[in-house]
């Protein structure tokens, strides 16, 4: 258990000790815990015990505009066959979108300007049946842009 309590503010995350607010860290949703006091941060640096990176998901309501830079979970209930362009995704950044098929059957794709679309496989795996989920699972590596897919959660 951390000796201290972590406050989580968008942009920053901050902890208190002794009644002065200490900048951790600079990403809206990281969570640090910490097994000795804090003696100064090369200190505090050596001594964390776990870190875990996550992100909020992002609505895609009204477009199908994916900027990573934005996060890394994107999340839309699609109610027409769509290609979704891909932007700003860095090489070695996996980003992860979550779509559901409203009203009938739908068809989805990717595009990029960040690089070339390469599905797993070789075969385009865009078909999400009505009322399900499927999840895509993007990576970037080099100039190519490998997505994966789940499918009928």
């Amino acid at each position: 258990m951390p000796l201290f309590k972590m406050n989580k503010k968008v942009g920053d995350i901050f902890a208190f000790f002794k009644g002065k607010r200490r900048r951790l860290l600079t990403q809206s949703t990281t969570e640090v815990e910490a097994d000795r006091t804090y003696k100064g941060s090369s200190v505090f640096e050596k001594d964390l015990r776990h870190q875990r990176t996550y992100s909020p998901s992002i609505d895609l309501a009204g477009t199908t505009d994916i900027d990573a830079s934005q996060g890394n979970i994107f999340r839309k209930v699609v109610a027409a066959n769509s290609t979704f362009a891909v932007s700003n995704i860095m090489d070695g950044q996996t980003i992860i979108v979550a779509l559901q098929a409203s009203g009938a059957d739908r068809t989805i794709g990717f595009s990029s300007t960040s690089g070339t679309i390469k599905w797993a496989a070789g075969t385009v795996n865009g078909l999400i049946v009505s009322g399900k989920w499927n999840v895509y699972t993007l990576f970037r590596a080099d100039a190519n842009i490998f997505v994966n897919s789940s499918r009928d959660f």
